[in-house]
């Protein structure tokens, strides 16, 4: 696991009981279907348009775009060779946890290459760094 955080992020305006549990189902699929030697890495930044964003991203079995669209049914598990004993609500509810604190969710994956999950908070829900600059 590679972690590469941005230094001096603003807080952000969200649960933190809702975020605790998106990071952890998030990570929790990333070492689940990732293969022996693959890596997870966890990333956050400032981009360019005023998101703060959260990635993770793994170097496992990856999904193609039907699998990803199955994956984020609720109680739909795809047919891997990695099968697990979920329920098939871990990334739907993931994604209704992300869009209830108002942030935005997406999936970027491709077969055999991996994963990336990035959660981005508007600038609308980003506090101010210096509570005195405001």
């Amino acid at each position: 696991m590679r972690l590469a955080l941005a230094p001096h992020l603003p807080k952000i305006l969200a649960d933190e009981r809702s975020l605790r549990q998106i990071t952890l189902n998030l990570l929790s699929n990333a070492v689940k279907f990732n293969e022996p030697g693959g890596q997870v890495i966890v990333a956050t930044a400032l981009s360019d348009d005023g998101h703060a964003v959260v990635r993770i991203r793994d170097t496992g079995i990856g999904m193609s775009e039907t699998d990803i669209e199955t994956a984020l049914e609720p109680f739909r598990q795809l047919a891997t060779s990695r099968q697990t004993d979920g329920t098939g609500l871990g990334l739907p509810l993931t994604k209704a946890l992300v869009e209830a604190n108002r942030a935005f969710f997406s999936i970027k994956s491709k077969k055999n290459e991996g994963t990336m999950v990035e959660v981005a908070f508007p600038p609308a829900r980003l506090l101010s760094r210096d509570p005195l600059s405001a």
